[in-house]
Protein backbone atom coordinates (compact mmCIF):
# COMPACT_ATOMS: atom_id res chain seq x y z
CA UNK A 1 0.00 0.00 0.00
CA UNK A 2 2.89 2.53 0.96
CA UNK A 3 3.73 2.01 -2.69
CA UNK A 4 1.05 2.91 -5.10
CA UNK A 5 0.74 5.47 -2.33
CA UNK A 6 4.79 7.09 -3.24
CA UNK A 7 3.85 6.26 -6.89
CA UNK A 8 0.36 8.08 -6.89
CA UNK A 9 2.12 10.82 -4.71
CA UNK A 10 5.10 11.13 -7.15
CA UNK A 11 3.11 11.32 -10.32
CA UNK A 12 1.05 13.99 -8.95
CA UNK A 13 3.89 16.34 -8.45
CA UNK A 14 5.54 15.60 -12.03
CA UNK A 15 2.11 16.05 -14.17
CA UNK A 16 2.64 19.83 -14.49
CA UNK A 17 6.27 19.22 -16.01
CA UNK A 18 6.98 15.84 -18.01
CA UNK A 19 5.09 14.45 -20.69
CA UNK A 20 2.51 11.16 -19.84
CA UNK A 21 5.43 8.92 -21.65
CA UNK A 22 8.10 9.97 -19.09
CA UNK A 23 6.19 9.88 -16.27
CA UNK A 24 5.22 6.10 -17.79
CA UNK A 25 8.81 5.36 -17.46
CA UNK A 26 9.42 6.43 -13.90
CA UNK A 27 6.89 4.82 -12.64
CA UNK A 28 6.82 1.44 -14.62
CA UNK A 29 10.76 1.69 -13.27
CA UNK A 30 10.43 2.50 -9.23
CA UNK A 31 7.66 -0.42 -9.65
CA UNK A 32 9.89 -2.35 -11.07
CA UNK A 33 12.44 -1.72 -7.94
CA UNK A 34 9.65 -2.29 -5.70
CA UNK A 35 9.20 -5.78 -6.60
CA UNK A 36 12.53 -6.48 -6.17
CA UNK A 37 13.68 -4.90 -3.09
CA UNK A 38 10.29 -3.68 -1.51
CA UNK A 39 10.10 -0.61 0.44
CA UNK A 40 9.80 2.70 -2.38
CA UNK A 41 10.71 4.98 0.10
CA UNK A 42 13.98 3.33 1.42
CA UNK A 43 15.37 3.56 -2.19
CA UNK A 44 14.65 6.75 -3.48
CA UNK A 45 13.77 9.00 -0.46
CA UNK A 46 10.74 10.75 0.29
CA UNK A 47 8.56 11.36 -3.26
CA UNK A 48 8.49 15.36 -2.56
CA UNK A 49 12.30 14.69 -2.55
CA UNK A 50 12.65 12.37 -5.46
CA UNK A 51 10.35 14.77 -7.36
CA UNK A 52 12.46 18.00 -6.90
CA UNK A 53 15.46 15.67 -8.54
CA UNK A 54 13.84 14.42 -11.18
CA UNK A 55 12.02 17.95 -12.52
CA UNK A 56 15.54 19.90 -11.29
CA UNK A 57 15.79 22.71 -14.73
CA UNK A 58 12.22 20.96 -15.71
CA UNK A 59 10.22 23.69 -17.21
CA UNK A 60 5.70 23.69 -17.30
CA UNK A 61 4.23 21.36 -19.11
CA UNK A 62 1.47 23.58 -20.61
CA UNK A 63 0.28 21.03 -23.22
CA UNK A 64 -1.13 19.35 -19.47
CA UNK A 65 -2.34 22.67 -18.08
CA UNK A 66 -3.95 23.88 -22.01
CA UNK A 67 -5.76 20.24 -22.26
CA UNK A 68 -7.67 20.62 -19.02
CA UNK A 69 -8.37 24.01 -19.30
CA UNK A 70 -9.71 23.61 -22.81
CA UNK A 71 -11.89 20.65 -21.11
CA UNK A 72 -13.13 23.05 -18.58
CA UNK A 73 -14.03 25.73 -20.87
CA UNK A 74 -15.97 22.91 -23.14
CA UNK A 75 -17.97 22.02 -20.12
CA UNK A 76 -18.77 26.16 -19.23
CA UNK A 77 -19.79 26.35 -22.57
CA UNK A 78 -21.51 23.37 -22.82
CA UNK A 79 -23.72 24.60 -19.38
CA UNK A 80 -23.69 28.17 -20.70
CA UNK A 81 -25.39 27.34 -24.31
CA UNK A 82 -26.17 23.74 -24.70
CA UNK A 83 -28.80 23.76 -21.74
CA UNK A 84 -31.45 23.98 -24.07
CA UNK A 85 -30.61 21.10 -26.11
CA UNK A 86 -32.59 17.55 -25.80
CA UNK A 87 -31.29 16.16 -22.25
CA UNK A 88 -30.65 13.17 -23.59
CA UNK A 89 -27.96 14.29 -26.19
CA UNK A 90 -26.54 17.23 -23.53
CA UNK A 91 -26.12 14.26 -21.03
CA UNK A 92 -24.31 12.27 -22.88
CA UNK A 93 -22.10 15.15 -23.86
CA UNK A 94 -21.61 15.42 -19.63
CA UNK A 95 -20.84 11.71 -19.76
CA UNK A 96 -17.87 12.40 -22.40
CA UNK A 97 -16.90 16.22 -20.80
CA UNK A 98 -16.90 14.65 -17.07
CA UNK A 99 -14.79 10.90 -18.01
CA UNK A 100 -12.38 13.57 -19.83
CA UNK A 101 -11.69 15.69 -17.64
CA UNK A 102 -11.20 13.35 -14.82
CA UNK A 103 -8.79 11.00 -17.04
CA UNK A 104 -6.55 14.65 -18.18
CA UNK A 105 -6.44 16.36 -14.60
CA UNK A 106 -5.32 12.48 -12.55
CA UNK A 107 -4.10 10.77 -15.90
CA UNK A 108 -4.49 7.41 -13.30
CA UNK A 109 -3.92 5.05 -15.96
CA UNK A 110 -0.01 6.09 -15.94
CA UNK A 111 0.36 4.45 -12.45
CA UNK A 112 1.17 0.93 -12.48
CA UNK A 113 -1.64 -1.69 -11.24
CA UNK A 114 -0.68 -2.83 -7.70
CA UNK A 115 -2.50 -6.30 -7.45
CA UNK A 116 -3.05 -6.37 -3.11
CA UNK A 117 -4.21 -3.26 -3.47
CA UNK A 118 -6.90 -3.14 -6.17
CA UNK A 119 -8.16 -6.93 -5.95
CA UNK A 120 -8.89 -6.88 -2.11
CA UNK A 121 -11.75 -4.33 -3.01
CA UNK A 122 -14.15 -6.48 -5.67
CA UNK A 123 -16.80 -6.94 -3.59
CA UNK A 124 -17.47 -3.94 -2.02
CA UNK A 125 -17.05 -2.14 -5.43
CA UNK A 126 -19.22 -4.47 -7.23
CA UNK A 127 -22.32 -3.43 -4.62
CA UNK A 128 -21.38 -0.05 -4.95
CA UNK A 129 -21.59 -0.14 -8.89
CA UNK A 130 -24.53 -1.78 -8.80
CA UNK A 131 -26.61 0.30 -6.66
CA UNK A 132 -25.15 3.08 -9.13
CA UNK A 133 -26.99 1.41 -11.87
CA UNK A 134 -30.39 0.53 -9.79
CA UNK A 135 -30.52 4.38 -9.28
CA UNK A 136 -29.92 5.25 -12.66
CA UNK A 137 -32.69 3.14 -14.16
CA UNK A 138 -34.90 4.49 -11.18
CA UNK A 139 -34.52 7.79 -11.94
CA UNK A 140 -35.49 7.60 -16.00
CA UNK A 141 -38.33 5.61 -14.73
CA UNK A 142 -39.24 8.09 -12.24
CA UNK A 143 -38.81 10.34 -15.50
CA UNK A 144 -40.92 8.58 -18.19
CA UNK A 145 -44.02 8.24 -15.50
CA UNK A 146 -43.55 11.75 -14.38
CA UNK A 147 -46.18 13.22 -17.18
CA UNK A 148 -48.59 10.63 -16.47
CA UNK A 149 -48.28 10.71 -12.89
CA UNK A 150 -48.56 15.08 -12.60
CA UNK A 151 -51.80 14.71 -14.71
CA UNK A 152 -53.37 11.57 -12.50
CA UNK A 153 -52.64 14.03 -9.65
CA UNK A 154 -54.93 16.67 -8.73
CA UNK A 155 -53.33 18.54 -6.16
CA UNK A 156 -49.85 19.78 -7.82
CA UNK A 157 -48.50 20.57 -4.43
CA UNK A 158 -48.29 16.73 -3.75
CA UNK A 159 -46.88 16.14 -7.28
CA UNK A 160 -43.93 18.24 -6.55
CA UNK A 161 -43.55 16.88 -2.79
CA UNK A 162 -43.23 14.00 -4.89
CA UNK A 163 -41.02 14.94 -6.84
CA UNK A 164 -38.77 16.93 -4.43
CA UNK A 165 -38.23 13.67 -2.23
CA UNK A 166 -37.42 11.18 -5.31
CA UNK A 167 -34.83 13.63 -6.21
CA UNK A 168 -33.26 15.23 -3.23
CA UNK A 169 -33.16 11.38 -2.20
CA UNK A 170 -30.66 10.74 -5.42
CA UNK A 171 -28.51 13.53 -4.67
CA UNK A 172 -28.02 12.50 -1.05
CA UNK A 173 -27.38 8.83 -1.86
CA UNK A 174 -25.15 10.13 -4.37
CA UNK A 175 -23.38 12.10 -2.06
CA UNK A 176 -22.81 9.63 0.14
CA UNK A 177 -21.24 7.62 -2.28
CA UNK A 178 -19.28 10.23 -3.69
CA UNK A 179 -17.54 11.31 -0.16
CA UNK A 180 -17.09 7.28 0.38
CA UNK A 181 -15.39 6.99 -2.59
CA UNK A 182 -13.46 9.83 -2.24
CA UNK A 183 -12.32 8.14 1.01
CA UNK A 184 -10.83 5.11 -0.57
CA UNK A 185 -9.63 6.86 -3.89
CA UNK A 186 -7.35 9.73 -2.01
CA UNK A 187 -7.16 8.27 1.58
CA UNK A 188 -7.05 4.51 0.46
CA UNK A 189 -5.41 5.10 -3.01
CA UNK A 190 -7.84 2.62 -4.54
CA UNK A 191 -7.61 3.84 -8.14
CA UNK A 192 -10.64 2.27 -9.44
CA UNK A 193 -12.90 3.64 -7.26
CA UNK A 194 -11.97 6.89 -9.58
CA UNK A 195 -14.96 5.71 -12.18
CA UNK A 196 -17.61 5.78 -9.49
CA UNK A 197 -16.50 9.48 -8.28
CA UNK A 198 -17.46 10.43 -11.92
CA UNK A 199 -20.51 8.75 -12.04
CA UNK A 200 -21.80 10.46 -8.86
CA UNK A 201 -20.93 14.06 -10.21
CA UNK A 202 -23.02 13.26 -13.20
CA UNK A 203 -26.09 11.97 -10.98
CA UNK A 204 -25.97 14.62 -9.36
CA UNK A 205 -25.60 17.17 -11.99
CA UNK A 206 -28.42 15.49 -14.23
CA UNK A 207 -30.93 16.01 -10.75
CA UNK A 208 -30.29 19.38 -10.86
CA UNK A 209 -30.45 19.94 -14.92
CA UNK A 210 -33.96 17.80 -14.16
CA UNK A 211 -35.12 20.12 -11.38
CA UNK A 212 -34.30 23.34 -14.32
CA UNK A 213 -36.83 21.68 -16.63
CA UNK A 214 -39.58 19.82 -14.49
CA UNK A 215 -41.59 23.18 -14.19
CA UNK A 216 -42.39 22.28 -18.26
CA UNK A 217 -44.00 18.88 -17.51
CA UNK A 218 -47.22 20.46 -18.75
CA UNK A 219 -46.05 22.71 -21.41
CA UNK A 220 -47.10 21.51 -24.96
CA UNK A 221 -43.65 20.81 -26.40
CA UNK A 222 -43.85 17.62 -25.19
CA UNK A 223 -40.51 17.73 -24.33
CA UNK A 224 -41.33 18.08 -20.58
CA UNK A 225 -37.37 16.69 -18.89
CA UNK A 226 -36.45 13.89 -21.62
CA UNK A 227 -34.46 11.04 -20.21
CA UNK A 228 -30.47 10.09 -19.06
CA UNK A 229 -30.82 6.37 -19.94
CA UNK A 230 -28.02 6.34 -22.86
CA UNK A 231 -26.01 8.52 -20.40
CA UNK A 232 -26.29 6.12 -17.31
CA UNK A 233 -25.55 3.66 -19.50
CA UNK A 234 -22.01 5.14 -20.71
CA UNK A 235 -20.93 6.17 -17.36
CA UNK A 236 -22.03 2.72 -16.34
CA UNK A 237 -19.79 1.46 -19.04
CA UNK A 238 -16.93 3.94 -18.19
CA UNK A 239 -17.16 2.69 -14.56
CA UNK A 240 -16.57 -1.33 -15.56
CA UNK A 241 -13.73 -0.84 -18.02
CA UNK A 242 -12.15 1.58 -15.83
CA UNK A 243 -12.27 -1.01 -13.08
CA UNK A 244 -10.97 -3.44 -15.42
CA UNK A 245 -7.82 -1.51 -16.69
CA UNK A 246 -7.21 -0.68 -13.08
CA UNK A 247 -7.35 -4.67 -12.44
CA UNK A 248 -6.17 -6.47 -15.08
CA UNK A 249 -2.05 -5.92 -14.78
CA UNK A 250 -3.02 -7.53 -11.18
CA UNK A 251 -4.94 -10.04 -12.19
CA UNK A 252 -1.88 -11.53 -14.18
CA UNK A 253 0.34 -11.29 -11.54
CA UNK A 254 -1.80 -13.34 -9.25
CA UNK A 255 -1.87 -16.01 -11.74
Amino acid sequence: MNNIKYEISLKNRLLPFLAPKEISEILNDIESDSMENGDIESIYGKSSTFAKKILKDKRKNWDYIIENVLIICIMIITQVYLRDLPLWIYSVIRVAEYAFLFLGLTKDYLVPNDSANFLNTNRVFWIIEAGMIIIGILLNIFMFMLRSYSEAVENKYDAGRAINIISYSIIGISVLIFIFSIIQYIVRSKLLYGGIIVQTILYIDLVFKFFDRVSVVNTEDGMYVGNYILAVLLVSVFVIIYYYMRTSSGKKKNN
